[in-house]
């Protein structure tokens, strides 16, 4: 199911969302590809997968958190990383990818519509769309930690030259 518990955020149809700047008012969507890629970070750095200063960081990563946080009282939160000093801050419960961003359908509580659909060939399309998630999010975890494979190995090249 979606995740909606937040003062903050609107869901769209397409399942994206709308956060809300406050006090401005200012409105920000991220795409569901994006909070993907936001909840995938935040599992590896949480998880000590990736670590260190210098970390690739996805974009909008920092002004996404900052707005999630604006609702003090969502117990899941995005850990706050300062690229700087590799410092991390861990802060609320990590939110799963496929409750920030499931599927179309899924966002909206209900399987999408086809016309005629057989059981067989609903099921088949749903088990590819899953499989297709949890390659997607292999692929973007496998990146992190290729980014941060490639940031050790600069930072003890620069050590061994020192």
């Amino acid at each position: 199911a979606a995740f909606t518990d937040h003062s903050s955020l609107d869901r769209l149809p397409n399942g994206n969302i709308i956060l809300h700047r406050r006090p401005t008012g200012g409105r920000h969507q991220y795409t569901t590809d994006q909070l993907r890629l936001y909840s995938n970070f935040d599992y590896a750095l949480r998880g000590d997968r990736i670590s260190g200063p210098g970390l690739v960081v996805p974009a909008g990563y920092a002004e996404f958190r900052e707005l999630w946080a604006q609702d003090t009282e969502c117990r899941y939160q995005f850990t706050a990383y300062d690229a700087a000093s590799g410092e991390v801050d861990l802060v609320g419960i990590h939110l799963p990818p496929d409750q920030l961003a499931p599927a179309v359908g899924e966002a909206r509580g209900r399987a999408p519509a086809r016309p005629n659909p057989t059981p067989a060939v609903l099921n088949a399309n749903e088990r590819h769309e899953a499989r297709r998630r949890t390659i997607i999010d292999t692929l973007m975890l496998d990146q992190l930690e290729r980014g941060q494979h490639i940031q050790d190995e600069i930072r003890a090249r620069r050590e061994r030259r020192n």
